[in-house]
């Protein structure tokens, strides 16, 4: 019974989160889709170091001298292998070409909603998601005060990245077919549409988009015309600060408007800039 209380009680906080967040976004921001006031996002299709995508986003941090906090949890189960901490840190580093990264893991909801937990994000200027299961940064971290925290960053003027999953998590719609969603998590998300962190509002991220095909994009456009269904090739990111976005990689960025352009997106390559809120090339 005590269990059962508590997953009630994790259920209700969260649908109120989500509730908050939805009526927020639509009083702010109407019926586009828009990026962070403050701050920039970071949404790349899929795994792979690419240097012209990592250089962006130290700069985007703040430079050499950013502090950049990684988050793994898609990507490892529990406390991750042995030594994952120390490797990651290391990785990242040369990877992103700054001094000074912090490893921020958890599958616990209740450790990532304390303050001891989140207090690395208080100094970070960046944040990268790890790709892997979109389920486990959900039941981790959604309506936690590692989410609220993860905003402040942007407040500060800082960068949210990510690769696969943790592209998809920024926006504000994933989907719950993922067999990695815990039974309870998964019906809440079934029940609100908005199941992302809405860092980029009215819009889903389709990752590996090049290998996976637009069967799921289009199915999405399908059922919400209103919000964009966002395409990623790997080895390809886009960046969006304020309302524009910005394409930087090899590939093709894809956006399938629901209600005017349900099946022939525009396409975006290297370079390119796109006005989310006007649905316009700038």
């Amino acid at each position: 019974m005590r269990r059962i209380l508590c997953v009630v009680s994790a259920l209700s906080v969260l649908a109120s989160a989500q509730t908050k967040r939805g009526r927020t976004s639509a009083t702010t921001h109407g019926s586009r889709t828009h990026g962070p006031s403050r701050g920039s996002l970071l949404l790349q299709g899929g795994v792979g170091d690419s240097e012209e995508i990592g250089s962006a986003f130290r700069t985007l941090a703040g430079g050499a001298g950013a502090h950049i906090v990684v988050i793994p949890t898609a990507s490892v189960g529990d406390a991750g292998p042995p030594g994952m901490e120390d490797f990651l840190m290391r990785r990242n580093k040369v990877r992103f070409g700054v001094g000074r990264v912090t490893v921020l893991h958890s599958l616990d909801r209740a450790t990532s909603d304390s303050e001891s937990f989140v207090e690395p994000l208080g100094r970070a200027t960046g944040v990268w998601i790890l790709g892997g299961f979109p389920g486990h940064l959900i039941n981790s971290y959604l309506g936690t005060k590692t989410e609220r925290a993860i905003r402040k960053v942007l407040d500060r003027g800082g960068v949210v990245g990510g690769e696969s999953a943790g592209a998809m998590i920024q926006a504000s719609w994933m989907d719950a077919t993922d067999n990695d969603f815990t039974p309870e998590m998964s019906a809440l998300i079934q029940a609100n549409v908005r199941s992302g962190f809405g860092l980029l509002t009215r819009s889903a991220i389709f990752p590996h988009f090049d290998k996976r095909g637009a069967e799921a994009v289009l199915r999405f456009s399908a059922e919400h015309p209103d919000e964009f269904g966002i395409g990623i090739d790997e080895e390809t990111a886009l960046i969006v600060t304020s309302d524009v976005g910005r394409v930087v990689g090899r590939g093709r960025v894809s956006v399938y408007d629901g209600r005017h352009r349900p099946t022939n997106p525009l396409v975006f390559r290297n370079g390119e800039r796109f006005d989310l809120a006007a649905w316009k090339r700038k």
